[in-house]
């Protein structure tokens, strides 16, 4: 599924919400800005080697509860944090901007809704390959410790770049 690779890049902001300390409190969403460096290798990626991911900025989220003081809404702008992919010392930018949304409808359930552009990759001397735009919208599920779509239901204006090619080959040149 293409939005497999929108989560893996994005659900570093909701894994985000989970590090913040959150308090209990029913009414106005709770806002947090928070510093974020984290770093962690894709090995299962289409280039077929290592790609090292990483975030670095600041974070402003919100995160909202329901009567009862459960946290039942998380969201936040897919930005101003930087977002990188590197190899072999090669790196390439990746643009992030629009709003990212988790809706918590278990402990092991949550619909992500992805708005705006995200996800855009120019490889140099090649041009723009890799991006969406519009609204996606997916339902995860937390398996094995690991979330994994079980089913997308929204995809609105959704323009979808997706070519591998170039960015293996400058990557791992």
């Amino acid at each position: 599924m293409k939005g497999k690779n929108v989560l893996r890049a994005l659900l570093a902001s909701g894994f985000m919400a989970l590090v913040f300390a959150i308090p209990a409190s029913a009414g106005k969403p709770d806002i947090q800005k928070g510093y974020i460096d984290m770093t962690w290798t894709w090995d299962d990626n289409p280039c077929g080697f290592d790609i090292e991911e990483h975030y670095i900025g600041v974070l402003k989220e919100q995160i909202f509860y329901d009567k009862d003081g459960n946290q039942v809404r998380y969201q936040g702008p897919a930005a101003p944090y930087s977002f990188t992919w590197s190899h072999a010392g090669n790196t390439l930018e990746v643009l992030i901007s629009g709003l990212y949304r988790e809706d918590i409808i278990s402990a092991t359930e949550k619909e992500v809704h992805i708005l705006g552009t995200n996800q855009l990759i120019t490889v140099p001397s090649f041009g723009l390959v890799h991006g969406m735009a519009g609204h996606l919208g997916f339902r995860t599920e937390l398996i094995k410790q690991e979330w994994v779509i079980t089913e997308e239901f929204k995809l609105t204006g959704v323009t979808w770049l997706e070519e591998w090619g170039p960015i293996c080959e400058y990557l791992g040149s």
